[in-house]
This record gives C-alpha cells, sequence and structure tokens, in this order.
C-alpha cells in the first residue's frame, strides 16, 4: 500500500466536512449551550500520584511556535529560531494555553474492515493545558522518513484557541497539521503519539462520553457519559490493580481500551494495550457501566420486528425470516444473563439467528453486534431459555417452521442409506428423455459422498454411480442414459466421464431443491402451503401455476419422497424421489441412519 494511500484513507474518515462541522460545533459551544455538560476542570481526589503522571508533560515531544504551532512551517518545515520567541515567562505560557479548546477523535487500525474512529468530544481544561504543553516543547526527530504500516492507528485533535488548525497524529509516529485543507510537512513523533496516548488515557473518564459517535455508538456513549457524571467525585489514580478473569471491556476504539471490575475499579488502556491508567469506584459504577453496554441488546432487539436465519453448509447458503413477529420474549431472555464483553471477538459459527446487526448462536451463547464490533457471550451459564425463545419464535411462523426443519436435517444425521425410486424427465434439444428406475442409495451427508444404483426392467438398462466432493462418474450405463447428456445412442461416453445431469440424484442436491422451492413459491410468489405432521412424518402440498410439489419429511426433517408435477399436465411427473416405505412413527422402512458405511471405490467400466 503506498503512504498517500493510508494518508487519504486516514484525511477521509477524519476530516470529513462532517466529522469538521461536528468538531466546530463542539468546540464553539457555549457554557450553557448543549455540550455544557463537558468537564472542563477535573477535581482529583487527593491520593493522586503527581509524579507519575507529571513526566508526561516533562518528555512529550510535539510540535512547537508562535501562538502553539508557528513552528510548523507549512511551506518549508520546522523553524527552531521560531520556538517559543513571543513566550517569556511560565504565565504567558499558562495564558497562552488556557485560550485554546480541543476535541479529541480516534481511528482504529486502517487494516481493519470496519475502519471505525470515535469521537470523543471536547476534552477537559486540563488536557488541553498538558496537550498544549507537549505541544510546544516539541521537538521533531531528525529522521522524518515515514515508516508506512497499514496496521497504524492515529489521533486526531481538532484545535481551536489564537489559531486553529487539525492535528493528525498516526502509531507509527507520523504527524502532520490540516489548515483549512492545507498539509504541512510530516514530521516523526513516534515518542510524542505515546506521551499523548497516555495524557489522554489520564483523562478519558473526565470526557463528554455522551458526544460519542463511532464504533461504540451514540446510545453506549450516552450511558455511559450518565454513569461517568454519576460517579466522577469517586475516581481515584491508583498504583496497584490486579487485572483478573472478572474484567469486562467496556469500550475499544483506536489506540484506546477500557475494561472494568465488579468492584467498580477501572483501567484505560493505551499503548497497543500494554500501558494503562488505574481508577478506583464503586460497585455501584460498574453496574451502570454494564448496563450502559449490555442495554444497547434490548434495545436492538426491540426495535425491529424481524428475526432472521442463516445457515452455510459447504457451498450452500440457507436464509430465511420471521417477519411482523413480537420480539419482547427475546429481550427479555437475554436481560436474564450475565453477558461478557469482547471487543473484536469471534462471531457466530456456519449457522446463527440475525436481530437487527446481531447474530446470535444458535446454542444462545454468542452474540456478535457486526456494527460495533462487540462480541457478548454467556460464559458457564444456562442459554436454553434464548434457545428456547428462538425456536418458539421460528416455530410462530409456520413456512419458517418447515424451513428450519429441513436445513437442521442435515446436521441431525450423518448416513442415510436405504432402497430409492427414482424418475426424472431431461430435455435434450426439446426432446424428452427419462431416466427412472428402482435401486439403492448410500448417502455420506457430512463429506458430501453418494452411492446410487438404478435398474429400469422396461428399458433393460443398469446405471451404478458414484458422487465424491459433488462430481458424478459412473460404472454402468444404458442407452437411456446416454441420451440426457446429449450424446449420440451409438456413442460411448469416454471413460471417467463426468456425469453432470445426474447432480439431480445427488441427496443434498434434493434437499437444496425442496428448500428452494418453498422458498420460493411461497416466501417469494405467496403461493399456498398446505403440510401437516403425524406419527412423525411430515407431509405437504404446494401448488402454483405451473407446478405442484409433494414431499414427505421424517421425524429428522429429512426428505423421504419428493414429487414435481407440471401444473399444465397434473400427469406429468418432472421428478420422483422415495426413499423407503412408510412405516410410522416417523421412521422409513428400508432406510439405515447414521450407520458405519463406506462409499464403494470408483472402477469405471470400459467400452
Amino acid at each position: 500500500m503506498k503512504k498517500s494511500d493510508y494518508k487519504n484513507h486516514l484525511d477521509r474518515i477524519k476530516c470529513s466536512d462532517e466529522f469538521k462541522t461536528k468538531m466546530e460545533t463542539i468546540l464553539s459551544a457555549e457554557p450553557d449551550g448543549e455540550y455544557a455538560d463537558s468537564v472542563s476542570h477535573v477535581e482529583y481526589a487527593p491520593k493522586v500520584n503527581w509524579s507519575k503522571w507529571g513526566a508526561f508533560a516533562a518528555s512529550a515531544v510535539l510540535i512547537t511556535g508562535l501562538c502553539g504551532l508557528a513552528v510548523i512551517n507549512l511551506k518549508g518545515g520546522i523553524d527552531s529560531s521560531m520556538m517559543s520567541s513571543d513566550i517569556e515567562t511560565s504565565s504567558d505560557i499558562e495564558t497562552e494555553i488556557s485560550e485554546y479548546r480541543i476535541a479529541l477523535s480516534v481511528m482504529g487500525e486502517y487494516s481493519k474492515p470496519d475502519g471505525h474512529y470515535t469521537s470523543f468530544g471536547a476534552l477537559p481544561d486540563d488536557a488541553v493545558k498538558e496537550i498544549m504543553t507537549a505541544i510546544k516543547e516539541f521537538t521533531p526527530a531528525d529522521d522524518t522518513r515515514y515508516l508506512n504500516n497499514t496496521k497504524s492507528e492515529a489521533l486526531t485533535l481538532t484545535i481551536r484557541g489564537a489559531e486553529s488548525y487539525t492535528l493528525n497524529i498516526d502509531s507509527n509516529g507520523c504527524l502532520y497539521i490540516d489548515r483549512d485543507g492545507e498539509k504541512s510537512t510530516e514530521y516523526n513523533a513516534f515518542d510524542l503519539y505515546k506521551s499523548l496516548c497516555g495524557i489522554i488515557a489520564k483523562y478519558l473518564p473526565y470526557c463528554d462520553w455522551n458526544c460519542i459517535v463511532g464504533n461504540i455508538g451514540q446510545g453506549t456513549g450516552r450511558r455511559l457519559s450518565e454513569a461517568f457524571a454519576n460517579h466522577i467525585d469517586e475516581f481515584e489514580i491508583i498504583d496497584n490493580y490486579d487485572a483478573d478473569e472478572t474484567e469486562m471491556r467496556f469500550f475499544s476504539s483506536g489506540s484506546f481500551g477500557g475494561v472494568i471490575k465488579p468492584d467498580g475499579s477501572f483501567r484505560i488502556l493505551y499503548d497497543n494495550e500494554k500501558q494503562s491508567v488505574c481508577f478506583r469506584s464503586s460497585p455501584e459504577f460498574y453496574e451502570e457501566v454494564y448496563s450502559g453496554v449490555t442495554n444497547q441488546l434490548s434495545e436492538k432487539i426491540s426495535s425491529t420486528k424481524a428475526l432472521f436465519y442463516t445457515s452455510s453448509q459447504g457451498q450452500s447458503n440457507y436464509n430465511f425470516s420471521v417477519q411482523d413477529t413480537e420480539l419482547l420474549p427475546l429481550c427479555e431472555a437475554v436481560e436474564k444473563l450475565k453477558w461478557m464483553v469482547h471487543y473484536n471477538g469471534e462471531r457466530p459459527s456456519s449457522a446463527f439467528y440475525g436481530v437487527n446487526t446481531l447474530e446470535i448462536s444458535t446454542d444462545g451463547t454468542i452474540i456478535y453486534d457486526s456494527q460495533s464490533n462487540i462480541t457478548y457471550t454467556a460464559e458457564n451459564q444456562d442459554t436454553s431459555i434464548i434457545t428456547d425463545t428462538l425456536e418458539e419464535i421460528v416455530n410462530s411462523d409456520k413456512t419458517a417452521k418447515l424451513l428450519k426443519m429441513i436445513v437442521d436435517s442435515e446436521n441431525l444425521t450423518s448416513t442415510i442409506e436405504g432402497n430409492v425410486e427414482f424418475y426424472y424427465t431431461c430435455y435434450v434439444n426439446d426432446e424428452a428423455y427419462y431416466l427412472g428406475g428402482t435401486g439403492y442409495t448410500v448417502c455420506d451427508v457430512k463429506n458430501k459422498c453418494q452411492y446410487t444404483t438404478i435398474e429400469n426392467d422396461t428399458d433393460s438398462y443398469y446405471g451404478e454411480f458414484i458422487m465424491q466432493k459433488g462430481e458424478w462418474q459412473y460404472k454402468e450405463w444404458g442407452r437411456q442414459i446416454l441420451n440426457i447428456n446429449g450424446n449420440n445412442t451409438d456413442e460411448r461416453v469416454s471413460e471417467g466421464g463426468l456425469f453432470f445431469n445426474l447432480s439431480v440424484i445427488a441427496y443434498e442436491n434434493i434437499r437444496r431443491s425442496l428448500y428452494d422451492y418453498i422458498r420460493n413459491m411461497v416466501v417469494i410468489d405467496n403461493n399456498s402451503l398446505i403440510y401437516e405432521t403425524e406419527n412423525g412424518i411430515t407431509s405437504g402440498f404446494i401448488a402454483s401455476d405451473f407446478q405442484s410439489v409433494f414431499f414427505e419429511l421424517d421425524k429428522r426433517g429429512n426428505i423421504v419422497l419428493f414429487d414435481i408435477y407440471s401444473a399444465k399436465n397434473p400427469k406429468e411427473l418432472e421428478l420422483h424421489f422415495k426413499l423407503g416405505d412408510k412405516l410410522g412413527d416417523g421412521e422409513y422402512n428400508g432406510i439405515k441412519y447414521d450407520s458405519e458405511i463406506a462409499i464403494p471405490e470408483i472402477n469405471i467400466a470400459e467400452n
């Protein structure tokens, strides 16, 4: 990636017109205006270890010059003769710095797909003083080469005061400023980046979290703002903090993160989470923060009336939805569990329920928010309240219930073997050819393998077919089979040739076909679906202007009958597939499930 590509991305994320307008609004607000709740001065508890934080200002290295950043010469680089030329005393520096206001925004790693950023609004006055002091004392490194690393994170400081500009610095140390779209030379400020992160981490608890936008989300930001405001007098910087498994992450954005323990003590993380500022607070603060992060689950669930289901099985993707449904029971179920919060955590596996931007695992232990990239886990808890509620919602919709039964059947049965009846009509150059008869099939559902024989006494042919990895080959063939592939009846198919048309007899394709017929004819085209379950056997019927479909499922959802008729000619059977004979209690005679089977070796017959 070129350096300019990265920089343009950072400019687009960090310095868009929308972003600049929002920062201008925050920074120009009067004390009694919309952002009056921002903390202007931090009243610290008596036990603050000031010596620890004095080092940040002393070691901070940024940009210096007249009126805060006059040292940056946009045309020619740094002019050291201009450093603090108009400032004679420390009181002058204090007065000068007090005129500034700074709004903070951070951007996550460029390499991550979300490319998220978060704005923390206006920083407290104490933070501004430390940051501006660091700016005035900055001396750039001699090596101004830019270390190109697409994994870098960035800070954007929108500064308003005696002069106004935007300062951008990333975790590689690349720094430049922007005055009304005119960018300065890039400078090496790697040490400064770490120092600024340490200063900011110290003051983040005192920011106006209500202004937060970006990957944290405004709703969560508002609740966190209330929690921090309610307990701000309790915060005390501490040196001793024992990290353990009880820590819950309550935010993560770019260079910063936050974790909190049930006793209310918390850490603001920075420097790739290798360093942190630790605070003491109360258990009540923890409860409010926890609610602030997890309540968005209920908000997102209650704000919609649709439940989706998605399952990826090999190359097949199944998805359907339950529309206009009441999800309040799901909200209540979620609220009864204790959720751990993980940023950039795992997502549910190949199958999950979807509500709004949430993905809920089928066992109810994982909820992933694709909008905020947050994973919630219910560890070591009984999540049946979640799974039972989801099942009730799906079962409330007759079509969704049937589709779910068909999709889940692949996970409930590993192998199927038994007697088979199969008839198929194939058209070659508008001429109909027929393949059909009785035989035997062995299906390895998990590994997508199948062995099938078909014998037709009327036409005196016998076919023996093997599918491996979704491709069919033949061992023996008959005259009609050659016609189906469009070959001349007097020609033989070359040895080892693929028998692509016979994919219709693959059991996984039978399952997919029935699923698609139900979804397309009922869900999309609004044709009626009739089915009932008796003695474990589900029998159903769908009819449209073009086709009629009959089907039967056993108690596991496996397809044991699948017939397609032409609506124009009700007697024309386009496809017939049948396994075994109906026995009752959800079982079929002549079918074996989950037995130890082996697909025969391919032994292509000689011409």
